[in-house]
Order: structure tokens, then C-alpha cells, then sequence
């Protein structure tokens, strides 16, 4: 089964080497393909870049900034001080008075301090104070009261 050798074969076995195939004229080509191919996707950026620039508006020099808005109400360092002492003022009062919220529910406000007192008794177990008969406060219950 023993192929005769092609013609290539027989001409690189009576040169001894094997003949270049590369085409100096094929490398010229593709060369000369990529550097068109880059000058073009160059060009393409660089014009989808002045579309951008031109559809971004940008404030002209002659344009004063705009101001900041601040709300006086909430920044007290941007306050006057009298404004931030009416400020301070009112909310100390808030804070610390007893009035009605909402009169027809009976919603009342009460003073923060009291407020926070009577949650922490709400939450911590009542205090148990030794008797005479239990000098060493033996036997008592730690158990948070039950609520109804």
C-alpha cells in the first residue's frame, strides 16, 4: 500500500531542504490590512468621542455656581446663634414637658428621662431587698415579672 510521493515531496528530497512558501508579497498584504484597519477604528473612536463631547453640556465659564441649600433647621453650625438657641430651645422643651399628643385617643408625651426610666423598670427585674427572716436573700426569685 505504498503511496508514490507527490510531487513536492520529490522536489524537497532532490533539493534537500524544503522550498519557502511564504510570500513576502502575503506579509506586505496583511500588513498594510492592519495598519488601515487601526487608523480606522482610530478614527471611528476619535469621532464617537467628538459626539460625546458635543452632546455633554458643560457650564460655561462665565456661569456663577449655584449655591448650596441648607436647611437652617437641621444644621445648627449653619445657623445664626439666635435662631439655633429658638432651635435648641424648642426641642429641649419637647423633650422635657408633659403635654397632649392626642387628646381623643389620650396619647400623651411625657419627659425623656421618665420615659426611659419606665421602660428600664419594664425590663429589668424588680430589685430584691433581704427580710429579716432571709438575711442572705435565699430562696428569692430572679425571674422578670410576668406582663400582662
Amino acid at each position: 500500500m505504498s503511496e508514490s510521493p507527490s510531487q513536492h515531496e520529490q522536489e524537497t528530497r532532490r533539493r534537500g531542504y524544503e522550498p519557502d512558501a511564504t510570500s513576502l508579497r502575503g506579509v506586505m498584504i496583511f500588513m498594510i490590512a492592519l495598519v488601515v484597519m487601526l487608523a480606522v477604528s482610530h478614527g471611528v473612536v476619535l469621532g464617537l468621542m467628538g459626539l460625546y463631547a458635543a452632546a455633554v453640556q458643560r457650564p460655561t465659564q462665565e456661569e456663577p455656581p449655584r449655591e448650596p441649600v441648607l436647611r437652617r433647621d437641621i444644621l445648627h453650625w449653619a445657623a445664626p446663634p439666635a435662631e439655633y438657641a429658638r432651635f435648641q430651645q424648642r426641642w429641649d422643651q419637647r423633650l422635657n414637658d408633659y403635654r397632649w399628643v392626642d387628646r381623643q385617643q389620650g396619647i400623651v408625651a411625657i419627659p425623656i428621662d421618665e420615659a426611659m426610666r419606665l421602660i428600664a423598670s419594664d425590663i429589668a427585674p424588680p430589685a430584691t431587698q433581704p427580710t429579716q427572716a432571709n438575711p442572705n436573700n435565699e430562696g428569692a426569685s430572679h425571674d422578670p415579672p410576668a406582663h400582662p
